[in-house]
């Protein structure tokens, strides 16, 4: 079998002897409960011989399992020895690799795990034995959704006030695989974890409108381990499929999402995230996106006799129909069964958006061309959609543009995200959007890319000065200073001595105008400043051999400003005039 993780089988197991020996049953027993109820926040292993965790007690602690020497194994509790949290991460991580938990409880305690007051027989069937009946690795995907469902389906009937439930099931289902080839073990993980998440979405839709608020809340932080564990596991597939069987789950996982994302339930799971994601992985193979044309034109009403029809009703070829169609395929479809023209149709797009209707399959379709590479027809399938809908896609499809160097396509996209920003101005998409803007110019640097970051001023102002600098462009970075009114002293410290030592007229200008403020505000503590300025000038003039012009300057700025005695004053402290 190839694991899961670095820490393998045996050093699992070494562990658990260790844990065996050194920690007192009544802290195993406690720590187990932790797990069971959700405290372990977050698991990983660090350097293929330590586990490094978050465990929610008191406070959130820190804590650390060294495989190799145990006795490093810290926790950040008050307790001085070893701890509940450190037994609650380690089931957490059996889990994670694919063991047992319950098993390894019942080897450090002596007995199974005793069931919660709260547990079926289905659920203490999930943290006990595997059962003998299941269709083992070569069943299909629907002979195992099967099982689970008659296994388990009436779990989120146990769920009404917490998730807890579900973390022992979902335990007990991905142990039946963990000696499985590691591609069919994933698949099945992730079956497992779909299953589990839609327990959730009938457990939440039973929940009183009273109570829903708080209990989605509840919920959707029980469930991000789940949804991040399903990322993960995305993220690992292969662009090839390993035998006819791996290929059929693959494609059954990706219907399974796909229908979830149209059903049209109101869900706590964000179906559409996950099938976009597990779609993309897909995208090298083309029977999966003939497939997937087909069903998502079918439900924009995209065949091909709508073409023809929609050729006849307007005179076009039918290519032409077919080319107008795919440009904006739902406002189309809604145009002709609603009689209205092809511009109130997509307004009428535009205000269903913003009544909180998410055209999901507009999307997909969106991102399906994409990977045809189609970009300015997917471009045009997401117009009239709010961009907190399409701004997920759109990021992702601008990356792989620009990682491609496909600089057209990827002034498609910027231009769309450039358009929509302001819709959506939150931190995270302007950040992405200001990141992609500078990689883009580093790697392509013709200005286009530069203007947007220009366009997004006073927001950009940080990474389009940073920028400047890493590029040695000294008078562009100290122009945009003199725009926004930077003044030295609020500039980098280690920024100012660069471009001191590169090129120290840039900042002459600069410190002319943080002069004239300083004099300006008509105080003594403002003349100080200003002295202290014209003392930096100074040695700038001296250091680019302009001598006379300083001179010029500072007898200039001395008589235009003589009555100001306070100023003249500070002149004389600070031995600018004898």
């Amino acid at each position: 079998m190839e694991p899961k993780s670095p820490l393998d089988n045996k050093i699992l197991a070494e562990l658990e002897e260790k844990l065996s020996l050194y920690m007192k049953p009544i802290i195993v027993e406690r720590g187990w409960r932790y797990y069971l109820n959700g405290r372990v926040k977050h698991v990983k292993e660090m350097d293929g011989n330590t586990i490094m965790g978050a465990v929610q007690g008191e406070e959130i602690y820190a804590v650390t399992l060294a495989t190799d020497n145990f006795f490093y194994s810290a926790c950040t509790c008050p307790y001085d020895s070893l701890c509940k949290h450190m037994a609650a991460l380690f089931f957490a991580y059996c889990e994670r690799a694919g063991w047992r938990p319950e098993l390894s409880y019942e080897s450090l305690v002596g007995r199974k795990p005793a069931p919660a007051p709260w547990q079926s027989a289905a659920s203490e069937s999930a943290a006990g034995a595997a059962e003998p009946s299941h269709p083992g690795e070569e069943g299909s995907l629907e002979q195992w959704r099967s099982w689970f469902g008659e296994q388990h389906g009436e779990t989120w009937k146990l769920c009404r006030h917490s998730l807890h439930h579900m973390q022992p099931v979902l335990s007990g289902l991905k142990g039946l695989s963990k000696t499985w080839p590691a591609d069919r073990r994933r698949l099945h993980w992730m079956a497992a974890i779909l299953f589990v998440l839609e327990q959730t979405d009938k457990a939440i839709a039973s929940v009183d409108s009273y109570n829903r608020y708080y209990q989605e809340v509840s919920y959707s932080r029980m469930a991000e381990p789940w949804i991040a564990h399903f990322h993960e596991l995305v993220s690992e597939r292969r662009n090839e499929y390993a035998d006819e069987r791996e290929r059929s789950w693959t494609e059954g996982i990706a219907d399974w999402l796909l229908r979830r994302a149209t059903s049209g339930e109101k869900a706590l799971v964000r179906w559409d995230s996950l099938y976009l994601q597990f779609s993309r992985t897909l995208s090298e193979h083309r029977a999966f996106r003939m497939k997937e044309k087909a069903a998502l034109e079918k439900m924009l009403g995209k065949s091909e006799a709508a073409d023809l029809g929609k050729a006849e009703a307007t005179g076009l070829s039918k290519s032409e129909a077919a080319d107008l169609g795919k440009a904006e395929a739902t406002d189309l479809g809604k145009a002709e069964a609603t009689g209205l023209s092809k511009l109130e149709t997509a307004d009428l797009g535009k205000a269903e958006a913003a009544d909180g209707g998410h055209p999901f399959v507009r999307i997909a379709y969106a991102q399906h061309r994409f990977h045809e590479e189609a970009d300015e027809e997917a471009v045009a399938m997401l117009e009239g959609i709010a961009f907190a809908h399409t701004a997920a896609v759109a990021f992702h499809c601008a990356r792989v543009r620009l990682e491609q160097h496909r600089w057209r396509d990827l002034e498609c996209w910027m231009a769309y995200l450039a358009e929509r920003l302001p819709e959506r101005k939150t931190n995270d998409a302007l950040h992405s959007f200001l990141l992609l803007c500078g990689l883009a110019a580093d790697r392509q640097p013709d200005g286009r890319w530069e203007a947007y970051m220009i366009d997004l001023l006073p927001s950009s102002y940080a990474t389009l000065s940073q920028h400047w600098l890493d590029h040695g462009r000294f008078r562009d970075w100290a122009d945009l200073q003199l725009l926004l009114g930077i003044r030295p002293e609020e500039l980098d410290v280690q920024a100012v001595r660069e471009v001191t030592r590169q090129a120290p007229s840039a900042l002459i200008p600069l410190y002319h105008q943080a002069i004239e403020e300083s004099i300006r505000a008509r105080n003594r503590q403002s003349y100080r400043i200003a002295v202290k300025q014209l003392q930096k000038l100074e040695k700038l003039y001296k250091s680019v051999e302009a001598r006379e012009r300083w001179n010029e300057f500072f007898g200039s700025l001395v008589r235009k400003h003589q009555r100001l005695r306070a100023f003249q004053e500070e002149l004389e402290k600070g031995k600018m005039l004898t």
